[in-house]
């Protein structure tokens, strides 16, 4: 069969780092595919990710990464969203955008944009154009289930 993988990397790099720290943050998902389809071929491997915002040092090895991986296996497909800048509530009390703890704590956060979306319309279209013949999901992302539903539906003229 030939497989075409989805990776969800942000939840692939922070389940990998919560349970083994740093040992496989340089994972050849090309590799990581082969292993669990040791019968199949693999045809696609669609990476979606973001690069980090407001910490420079982890941005620079993630695009190095991401530029190793895509060198280094033709078979990777680098989707990127971005992260948008978003005002936090306070962890003191709770409130969001002002708050009447004294002193008034305000902090800012990021959040990934487009790559869950990209990832689902991306599996959903392969699916439903009959490209490859299995679909491969990396993620514990429980947003992807219709996707995956409507993944499972016969391809049109089949």
């Amino acid at each position: 069969m030939d497989v075409v993988a989805y990776v969800d990397g942000f939840n692939l790099y922070h389940g990998l780092k919560s349970k083994y720290g740093r040992a496989y943050l340089w994972l050849d998902v090309v590799e990581l595919v082969r292993q669990l389809r040791r019968h199949d071929v693999v045809i696609k491997v669609r990476y979606f990710t973001a690069i980090v915002k407001g910490e420079p040092d982890a941005a620079l090895r993630q695009e190095t990464y991401l530029a190793a991986l895509a060198a280094y296996r033709p078979e990777v497909e680098i989707i990127r969203g971005h992260f948008k800048k978003k005002t936090a509530r306070c962890r003191d009390c709770g409130s969001r955008w002002t708050c009447a703890c004294d002193p008034a704590q305000t902090f800012h956060t990021y959040e990934e944009k487009l790559t869950d979306v990209a990832l689902a319309v991306a599996m959903t279209v392969d699916a439903a154009s009959g490209y490859g013949d299995m679909s491969l999901l990396m993620s514990t992302d429980t947003d992807f289930c219709p996707a995956i539903e409507a993944s499972l539906q016969p391809p049109h003229g089949r």
